[in-house]
């Protein structure tokens, strides 16, 4: 069964500043409907059907992403999915914008001292963080550079412990800091990692819960729950490939809201932990679908728990994975967080029940609520003492364990996570300062970056952060079905006739493409990092471009050969631009996708496909939400207005649609389930990272036959 939810379904990092062939475009039939006009009555605006519009901008595309799940072998398989994302782009249904990183900031924390994966959860832990305190006791640029030297020479050698910052930093006199404290507006909706899919709800608590193996900042898989093998594997794999052991190590403990010891952690928590994940499809049950023996068939019904290939062996002391088919990528599943431990009596002591049993809104069901740290044990560096969630006061507290079995190489004794929306961000600078927080953006949006150089901390301090893994982008709401939220904010004030002409402009290619073509995102992304800047972030693809490489030459179905060592970026451009996408580069750091001549051009084929379906006279008012308390949103809003009515206005208006609420913003996008729901025309307050190291894990997201959690920013019901 489908989920209808994703996972890594992160926000933009301006969403709160307090821390993202031109051919002829035809619309769909249910648009056109919508578009008549009654010689008795003035036309009304009417939805159009999901499945229809999805199966003419995407059928070719899930056709894609179904012939590359099918191909084991990794070359071929990449090619595969290079030309499903190159038609996913040639659509010009997402605007991609930015990847986390590429702007300014000055911080106390030593550079790569969290895990280097670019995927999963655990880029959030913060067990082995590396920071100074004081007062402005900010690491120097110039320490910084040398310290990514140094940990370069310890990736190289693929060995963690040739990187030794703290000793490093010490004797440059700094001291080290023991707590680390940030802030944040969207607080977990659940303590239970099990049965969510938002990061929010796991950015924080995964520091409370330790899964089977680990990412090391040199990018090294290494043993966490598991026992490393001589060689250094966490695992063993039977000759088939089906089949992966990992041996539980002896001395790891559950503990509870103080810390004390309540159980040893066994084969038997990872087997309570998968069945529970897979009775609650929380919306991370697409990583295990169709990849675990028997998980779908147990989900659906049609097979007992028995049956499902994630199991103890017979002495408790391992646990035992079977797969439906071989994948080469299998053990890089295993860092998010559907695939960690729960303890199973105490969680039927919280009420909690297995298989057709279980219901998450019974009275007597207290397993992981929000607010409430005695509801979950904890079994890695950290456990949670304190866990506030009055709205605008939300406050959260994570205590070292004593009882982690690497408590010794934990460098934090405590992480305070506060609530902060954004609307004062020269607060959070002047107590960075201070030393409270490890370290604060520089953005020319929140007017940061000029104060931290009238400070003269810029040229010491200031540095450009890592780009990594997540995407995020701008959605045009092919179907859109609300025009505020039920608690009255985000109400737009479109016209009928301005709500059809949307409609039937926004499922035509050329409309979307040239909307793509016309706006300057590098001068709309200064806004956020400061002039020059703004590049350095910028994405021009869904998928990490650099996320996997091929390993050899390889000739794609049409006999075209791609050089070993060919990026998995320029195998979309090649695909991309042979579809008509038009787009000049896809890697990160440049703009490949403004083209003014190009958008015209379109924009201009798309009012003639149209017709009277475009009014003469009439311009595409596209609805944007922001949130007026922060100051980033708002300049962000201006600078998007500006730039593409400068551009593209004979075509387009750009209408701001202000709310005054952290909440009403998150209803307007991220907290939709549905397409359906989202009361704008253009949303852009999320993004994509991804959860394995596979294309897949991206463009499933897209792909109604999988996980489509996605398609809601593109006004589709993931539940096609």
């Amino acid at each position: 069964m489908k989920t209808n939810n994703g996972r890594l379904w992160v926000l933009a990092v301006s969403a709160v500043l307090t821390l993202a062939s031109c051919g002829g475009g035809s619309t769909t039939s249910s648009s056109t409907a919508s578009s008549e006009a009654s010689s008795s009555a003035p036309a009304k605006y009417e939805r159009g059907d999901d499945d229809a519009i999805y199966e003419e901008v995407l059928g070719e595309f899930e056709d894609l992403v179904e012939e590359a799940h099918k191909i084991y072998e990794d070359d071929a398989r990449y090619i595969k999915y290079a030309e499903a994302e190159g038609e996913l782009l040639a659509q010009g249904l997402m605007v991609p914008t930015y990847t986390q990183g590429g702007t300014y900031s000055i911080s106390r924390a030593a550079p790569k001292t969290v895990s280097a994966a670019v995927h999963g959860i655990d880029s959030d832990r913060l067990q082995y963080l590396v920071a100074t305190t004081g007062e402005d006791k900010f690491v120097k640029a110039t320490e910084r550079a040398e310290l990514k030297e140094k940990w370069q020479a310890a990736k190289d050698a693929n060995d963690s412990s040739k990187y030794d910052p703290a000793t490093y930093l010490k004797g440059k006199g700094y001291t080290l800091a023991t707590e680390y404290t940030t802030t944040d507006s969207a607080f977990p909706q659940t303590l239970d990692v099990l049965a969510t899919y938002r990061a929010a709800d796991t950015e924080y608590p995964c520091n409370g819960i330790e899964g089977l193996v680990e990412y090391d900042n040199v990018g090294v898989l290494r043993g966490a729950m598991a026992v490393e093998n001589a060689d250094g594997t966490p695992y063993t794999i039977s000759s088939d490939g089906l089949t992966y052991t990992f041996k539980i190590r002896d001395d790891a403990w559950w503990v509870d809201d103080k810390g004390a010891k309540v159980a040893k952690v066994t084969a038997d928590d990872f087997v309570a932990g998968m069945q529970h994940a897979l009775d609650a499809q929380g919306g991370l049950e697409y990583l295990v679908s169709g990849v675990i023996k028997n998980a779908s068939e147990y989900m659906s019904g049609k097979a007992t728990w028995d049956k499902v290939g994630y199991q103890a062996s017979s002495d408790g002391t391992s646990l035992i994975i079977t797969l439906t088919q071989k994948e080469s990528y299998f053990p890089s599943r295993l860092v998010y967080s559907v695939f960690m431990p729960m303890n199973r009596s105490f969680y039927e002591s919280k009420g909690g029940k297995f298989g057709s049993e279980f219901n998450s809104e019974a009275e007597s069901y207290k397993y992981g609520k929000s607010g409430d740290p005695t509801s979950i044990l904890y079994n890695s560096a950290f456990y949670c003492t304190k866990y506030e969630d009055a709205d605008k006061a939300q406050d959260m507290v994570y205590t070292k364990n004593p009882f982690f079995y690497n408590a010794d190489k934990v460098t934090l004794n405590k992480i305070h996570i506060l609530y902060d929306d954004g609307s004062n961000p020269e607060q959070i600078y002047a107590d960075a300062r201070k030393g409270t927080y490890v370290g604060v953006g520089l953005s020319a949006s929140t007017g940061l970056l000029k104060k931290a150089k009238d400070d003269n901390l810029f040229n010491d301090y200031a540095y450009i952060t890592d780009t990594n893994a997540t995407t995020y982008f701008g959605g045009l709401n092919l179907n859109r079905g609300a025009w505020s939220l039920e608690s009255g904010g985000a109400k737009s004030s479109q016209s009928e006739e301005q709500k059809i002409l949307n409609h039937v402009a926004f499922n035509n290619k050329n409309f979307r493409l040239g909307f793509l073509h016309g706006f300057d995102r590098a001068t709309w992304n200064d806004v956020r990092c400061g002039e020059g800047v703004g590049k350095y972030g910028l994405r021009n693809m869904y998928t990490y471009p650099d996320f996997v490489k091929l390993s050899a030459a390889t000739k794609d179905g049409e006999n075209h050969e791609f050089a070993a060592n060919t990026s998995y970026g320029d195998l979309v451009e090649y695909y991309a631009n042979k579809k008509g996408a038009n787009v000049a580069d896809t890697a990160d750091g440049k703009d490949g996708w403004y083209n003014l001549t190009q958008a015209k051009k379109e924009l201009a084929a798309a009012k003639k496909e149209l017709g009277t379906s475009w009014p003469e006279g009439m311009k595409v008012h596209i609805d944007k939400v922001y949130y007026s308390g922060s100051p980033a949103q708002v300049s962000q809003f201006n600078a998007m207005k500006k730039i593409v009515e400068e551009a593209i206005g004979d075509y387009v208006v750009i209408d701001g649609i202000e709310v005054t609420t952290t909440s009403d913003y998150y209803y307007s996008g991220y907290y939709c389930e549905t397409g359906e729901e989202l009361p704008q025309d253009y949303f852009d307050g999320s993004g994509w990272g991804p959860d394995y190291l596979d294309p897949g894990t991206y463009l499933d997201t897209f792909s109604a036959l999988r996980d489509a959690s996605m398609v809601k920013v593109i006004g589709l019901d993931p539940s096609l």
